[in-house]
């Protein structure tokens, strides 16, 4: 098993208020990274999607690889600065797409003194699977790690990508 680490690193003030004041249900996503052959993201309801008062993080699989039909990995979501973290085993196919750690892993008030916000998740595929059900786990079993700034610099490349449900942009980093 060879592991995979992304951080979603949040330093932009005008950004960390948006989190630190987020709505019941509102929504944040990373940008977009891609591990073992899938696109992935974090995504954080700061002030919950289920359950006010809780931050609650998922790893989602947004863009399902068509050749592929399932992997099963090992994840642990992290967030740095409360050294929060959850790690599970789970399948991630068409039909699930999105897992995320249990309510009241941390709430919405302990990330109120927080400076900086770094969300993590460190991936490790156990098996990957194409279409005819053939394993293509080596394949797929290449990790490195990257990370994504939501810096003031990237804040106006932020504004013009804002929706509805979250914001895009950042930079990568090596």
């Amino acid at each position: 098993m060879t592991a995979f680490t992304y951080e979603w690193n949040i330093n932009d003030l005008v950004v960390l208020n948006e989190i630190k004041n987020a709505s019941f249900k509102q929504l944040f996503r990373s940008p977009i990274f891609v591990a073992f052959g899938y696109k992935w993201c974090l995504e954080v309801y700061p002030n919950g999607g289920y359950k006010k008062g809780d931050v609650e993080l998922y790893l989602t699989a947004p863009a399902y690889p068509v050749k592929l039909k399932s992997i099963h990995i090992m994840f642990t979501l992290r967030c740095l600065q409360t050294n929060t973290k959850y790690s599970y085993t789970t399948v991630f196919d068409k039909d699930r797409k999105s897992f995320g750690w249990p309510k009241e892993t941390l709430s919405t008030q302990t990330i109120q003194s927080c400076h900086t916000l770094t969300f993590a998740v460190t991936l490790e595929s156990i098996s990957v699977y194409d279409g005819n059900d053939n394993d293509v786990t080596v394949s797929f079993d290449r990790g490195s790690s990257m990370s994504s700034n939501i810096s003031k610099e990237d804040n106006a490349k932020k504004n013009s990508a804002k929706t509805k449900s979250g914001f895009g942009g950042g930079r990568r980093v090596s």
